[in-house]
């Protein structure tokens, strides 16, 4: 099951919204995020958090469509975005795609990546999308789909990642292994439409800039619309 996750960070075009949306199963909105939802005129599944984002007019409007709607105290250990994530685990998302969880405060853009390295979460993939990047944690093997061109960069989340190598990226690295800190791994390009990264151990943050990003590509020759190229799972 694909879930899509909307957070409460700067509103995404309500374009991308419909584009992730339609190819999704399930819409779960991390408190504001459900405001983004309906902005691009679709009702989420379920809406979690605390609320404090939401106005009472908008609430009302959400627990009239009948959405299920799970409150959390405000004081709590957990962002409503880790209660998010816990809840698409929880309902067996196989893959989850996330969408404005960046961009706005640093700590909270910071938070948002580190939830991709929970344990609890590491048997689903996730990715954070933004306008025109993805990114996600590489744990074992990772697969990207682009264009020549497209700016891939490789950056430690642990204090070391060992074993990494490429495939299909203008720098390859063999069996190299990458430091917390140094920026060895930032900006390297990818040389066709495909390009592979294998990891020993470790855990590697993959951000992956597209030239063209999904929802904004061309229709096919025959009018179908484009189609999401999405991440196998990864590989261990």
């Amino acid at each position: 099951m694909h879930c899509l996750i909307l957070a409460n960070g700067p509103a995404p075009v309500v374009e991308q919204i419909q584009y992730y949306a339609n190819q999704a199963d399930l819409v779960i909105a991390a408190d504001g995020g459900a405001a983004h939802a309906l902005a691009a005129g679709l009702f989420p599944d379920v809406v979690v958090g605390d609320l404090d984002s939401l106005t009472p007019e908008l609430l009302a409007e959400l627990r009239a469509a009948e959405v299920t709607v799970l409150r959390f105290p405000t004081r709590k250990n957990e962002t409503d975005m880790e209660l998010t994530l816990a809840e698409a685990v929880r309902r067996g998302a196989a893959r989850v795609t996330i969408l404005a969880a960046t961009g706005g405060r640093l700590d909270q853009t910071i938070g948002n990546i580190l939830l991709l390295t929970l344990p609890a979460f590491q048997a689903v993939p996730m990715r954070l999308i933004t306008d025109t990047e993805e990114a996600f944690v590489a744990r074992g093997y990772a697969h990207l789909a682009g264009e020549a061109g497209d700016t891939v960069s490789l950056i430690p989340l642990t204090p070391k990642v060992t074993g990494v190598t490429t495939l299909g990226l203008e720098y390859p690295l063999e069996r190299a292994d990458l430091q917390l800190g140094p920026s060895l791994g930032i900006s390297n390009a990818m040389m066709g439409a495909d390009a592979e990264v294998k990891v020993h151990d470790g855990l590697l943050l993959v951000v992956h800039a597209w030239q063209h990003p999904p929802y904004r590509a061309v229709p096919s020759a025959n009018g179908a619309p484009p189609t999401l190229v999405d991440l196998p799972a990864d590989e261990t």
